[in-house]
């Protein structure tokens, strides 16, 4: 079983994953992607089971056509048959304001917002705990490899604790972390989001890290404990306001991890973070790790506004740039236009 504490967040003061679907009179599926420019028809169904690959932009959408039902599962099946039934072809587009292999966890939300998406226009509500469980099996069939930790942090806004149980079937039970007044604001003013410019496919480490684990490795199974114990200490310094605890249990977190796969993190990512270590109280990759997205907690406001003015001075590479958040208090939201 797991223990993970995450939060829904905002970029720039907005969500940054949309799906958005509408019906075509045509027999055809038009699945379009805004940030990628680009844009591609089916009209045959052995063209949405082709064969998934995380490298291919249509993967993400076309296994969800296919958890959703309005694919079908034979590439014999007639394409234009089944969409005549469902009442005519759809348009998906979908927008991601996330580099991709940020480790936010984009790719899971994405793949709920578009199930949830497909699932809205053929049924009247969303039930979280099976979009949870849904979009598990949407990342093993895209082989991304991804748990259910990133989508139960998209899906349910605010800051949690999600728990569970050994075994195969895993089922999240989700406890919201109410902080005290004043908290979120300063932990906020202290958190530097930088996008390194460093991208990595989790699937490879998230591999190496469950093959350690399955193996039975004596270090890697006591490493996992105290992952589950530092999760619950994370949650109780968030209930209490307590700062300092919170800052060394993301230090300690960021350390496990690396102890785990040291190729959570590499020279690159280490230079960019060396320029503001005495600024720091603790800093870790989310995600897997290995590129992605930086999060620095800074010792305090005017450490931040430091780190701030030299990551604008001296951007450690063209494609590194800090990312405004905040908490996104109501996470998945499903709209009828």
């Amino acid at each position: 079983g797991g223990s993970v504490v995450n939060a829904a967040i905002l970029l720039h003061g907005r969500q940054p994953l949309q799906a958005v679907v509408k019906r075509l009179d045509e027999p055809r599926i038009v699945i379009q992607s805004v940030d990628l420019g680009k844009s591609r028809t089916f009209t045959r169904s052995s063209e949405l089971l082709a064969a998934s690959d995380p490298a291919d932009w249509t993967t993400l959408p076309r296994v969800a056509l296919q958890l959703t039902g309005v694919a079908p599962m034979d590439p014999a099946t007639s394409l234009r048959r089944r969409l005549e039934r469902l009442g005519g072809g759809l348009v998906l587009t979908l927008h991601s304001a996330v580099p991709k292999g940020s480790g936010l966890g984009t790719s899971s939300i994405l793949g709920a917002t578009v199930l949830a998406c497909l699932e809205r226009i053929f049924s009247a509500e969303t039930d979280r705990a099976e979009l949870i469980e849904r979009t598990s099996a949407l990342e093993q069939d895209m082989t991304t490899r991804g748990g259910w930790q990133d989508q139960v942090g998209g899906i349910h806004g605010g800051i949690k604790i999600s728990r569970t149980d050994p075994g195969l079937v895993q089922r999240p039970r989700i406890e919201m972390l109410e902080p005290p007044p004043g908290f979120l604001d300063s932990i906020r003013s202290r958190t530097v989001l930088l996008y390194s410019g460093e991208k990595r496919l989790a699937r490879d480490i998230l591999e190496k890290v469950v093959g350690r684990h399955l193996a039975r490795d004596p270090e890697a199974v006591r490493i996992v404990d105290r992952l589950k114990v530092g999760a619950e200490a994370m949650a109780a310094s968030i209930r209490s306001g307590d700062h300092e605890t919170f800052a060394e249990r993301l230090g300690q977190y960021w350390a496990l991890k690396r102890a785990f796969d040291p190729a959570a993190s590499n020279q690159r990512i280490e230079e960019l973070v060396a320029p503001h270590r005495r600024d720091l109280a603790a800093w870790e990759l989310p995600g897997a790790g290995g590129g992605g997205f930086v999060l620095m907690l800074a010792r305090d406001e005017a450490a931040a506004g430091r780190i701030c003015r030299r990551i604008e001075r001296r951007p450690p590479n063209p494609l590194s740039r800090p990312f405004p958040l905040d908490i996104d208090p109501q996470g998945l939201r499903v709209t009828v236009l």
